[in-house]
């Protein structure tokens, strides 16, 4: 009895070809999904509790508007645009510095868009979005430093969020400290967030009634009583009713303007995702079906056993396992490096697992063929020996 080592049932080049077309493909699944996932995020704001945003309110008329019936919440803001130093050099960004812990759920860092959460006790806590983290290259618990007015506060980032992409740079969102009080040289509210039970009373309020004086400059900053006259008589006379962010408006127009793209994506994703799984199981499948069909009949007649051509399956499997695991691996660090995708991800995680999957029912389904196959071919081998031995001893 031979030595059963049968070099015709390796992986080969053709194996390697598909293993290729696989891994080109599941790099276009996780590019379109980054894609869906992109434009996904922008309608980030309707899972927060803002349901407006308004300009420049003064004190007075913050104190009136959450006296409104139809008013929830008000939280203003002072708002800085900023250079931020971290990780990865100076990052500009928008700062919004609200006045308690307790307004950050009431933000458009709302608890459901809460990726990761920081120590709790670090200095000038900072609240930001996963766009800055990834361009200024922090993580929660880091400290940075922002140049608030000319003078440099440090901050502890005690919470990573989802974006909305709203804002070029990210959101950032600081509770008022001592620290940041002494540092502001202005003290006017840039705007505030508005949640709501009556959205169209309040549209209507903000619309028609509300006029912003958070912004009305004072007499300070004029030479003359004259010219601060004419500033105000000019300011009343010109239309100072701001729109306000409604944010049910800007989510309708982000459908109208995205509702085929994400569908488009979507649909791509489970296209390429498909395709990516049909080439894995023609690898798997062509050439052991042929190899079952054409040379098991060969092996029997060479005294290979079942055991023998088994391991030799297993082995064979094994291997296209690796490489196909491997690939993945190779596929998930590219796509890390380029941006796509975090390095531990719901997709990464997802097509680890399903090439798992499919190459180990393929392959326990292979090897059962094989035995199916092995069985009938070894009788119908014995039984054609037991004719021969029957005519050879009626010759006789």
């Amino acid at each position: 009895m031979k030595k059963y080592e049968n070099t015709n049932f390796r992986v080969a080049y053709p194996e390697i070809v598909g293993i290729i077309v696989f891994a080109c493909l599941l790099a276009a699944t996780i590019f379109f999904y980054k894609s869906y996932t992109d434009v996904k995020d922008l309608f980030n704001i309707e899972r927060t509790e803002v349901d407006f945003i308004i300009q420049a309110p003064s004190m007075e008329q913050v104190t009136e508007i959450s006296s409104l019936s139809h008013i929830d919440r008000i939280v203003p803001y002072y708002y800085r645009s900023v250079d931020v130093s971290a990780g990865k050099g100076k990052v500009s960004s928008h700062l919004f510095i609200v006045e308690s812990a307790d307004d950050i759920p009431y933000t458009t860092l709302s608890k459901e868009l809460l990726l990761k959460k920081g120590p709790g006790n670090g200095v000038n806590a900072l609240y930001v979005t996963d766009d800055f983290a990834k361009s200024a290259g922090v993580k929660a618990g880091d400290s940075i430093r922002i140049s608030i007015d000319g003078t440099e506060v440090d901050f502890t980032i005690e919470g990573i969020y989802k974006t909305d992409h709203r804002h070029v740079g990210g959101t950032l969102i600081a509770v008022k400290t001592t620290d940041i009080e002494n540092a502001m040289k202005r003290a006017r509210y840039g705007g505030a967030f508005i949640a709501s039970n009556n959205l169209s009373e309040s549209g209507s309020y903000f619309a028609n009634e509300y006029k912003p004086q958070g912004d009305i400059r004072s007499r300070e900053e004029f030479e003359t009583d004259d010219a601060y006259q004419t500033y105000l008589e000019t300011r009343d006379q010109s239309d100072t009713t701001k729109e306000a962010f409604v944010t049910a408006d800007y989510a309708s127009e982000l459908s109208r303007r995205n509702s085929g793209k994400l569908l488009r994506n979507l649909i791509l994703v489970i296209a390429l995702a498909i395709a990516a799984y049909i080439i894995l199981a023609l690898i798997m499948i062509v050439r052991t079906n042929n190899y079952t069909k054409t040379n098991v009949p060969r092996d029997i007649k060479d005294n290979f056993t079942i055991g023998q051509e088994t391991r030799m399956y297993r082995k064979y499997f094994a291997t296209l396992c690796l490489l196909m695991l491997l690939i993945n691996v190779a596929v998930t660090a590219v796509s890390y490096l380029l941006g796509w995708m975090e390095l531990v991800s719901i997709v990464n995680i997802a097509e680890i697992g399903g090439t798992l999957f499919v190459a180990i029912i393929l392959g326990s389904a292979a090897t059962r063929k094989l035995k199916e196959r092995f069985l009938i071919e070894n009788q119908k081998y014995e039984e054609k020996k037991r004719k021969a031995q029957g005519a050879a001893s009626q010759k006789q």
